[in-house]
């Protein structure tokens, strides 16, 4: 129903997204059910899947999401995993593997958790890196209600 509303809008769109934190052990499902919502509902349309690094941890990602979506949303925030060097040099290598165009999805907001406080603003300096990779599509942000171009721009 949101797509026929998303169509029958006057508000132009170039993709459309499905955020699903599918578990690893379920990416094969979940790439047949995006295949079939491709060739189906979503057939005019170019789709994008949201991913996280522990999804391209999987060896078969790429293969798996090749030819069912035009690319991805590297989340990046809120997955536990710290914008340290070396997640950092992991996910080049892993976004590289995965060979499907990406966008890096970028939290512009920090929260506590029981962890301590998120540091999701430490992507921001990470993007040079990815951008580097053969298949960047540029920038998806979360900005959670906080500005987020200065922040952007102080990180380039």
């Amino acid at each position: 129903m949101r797509v026929l509303r998303l169509r029958g809008g006057n508000v132009p769109y170039a993709a459309v997204q499905l955020d699903y934190d599918a578990p690893q052990r379920a990416l094969a499902a979940w790439a047949t059910s995006v295949r079939y919502l491709g060739s189906h509902s979503l057939a005019r349309d170019s789709v994008w899947i949201t991913s996280i690094i522990a999804h391209l941890r999987e060896p078969a990602y790429g293969t798996l999401f090749a030819d069912v979506v035009q690319g991805h949303v590297l989340q990046v925030f809120d997955t536990g995993e710290p914008a340290t060097p070396e997640r950092i040099a992991e996910a080049v290598r892993i976004v590289r593997r995965a060979a499907v165009p990406f966008r890096i999805g970028l939290g512009a907001f920090e929260r506590e958790t029981s962890r301590g406080r998120t540091e999701h603003r430490a992507w921001f300096d990470a993007v040079p890196q990815l951008a580097a990779v053969p298949g960047y599509h540029g920038i998806w942000i979360f900005p959670a209600g906080n500005r987020w171009v200065t922040l952007f721009r102080e990180t380039m």
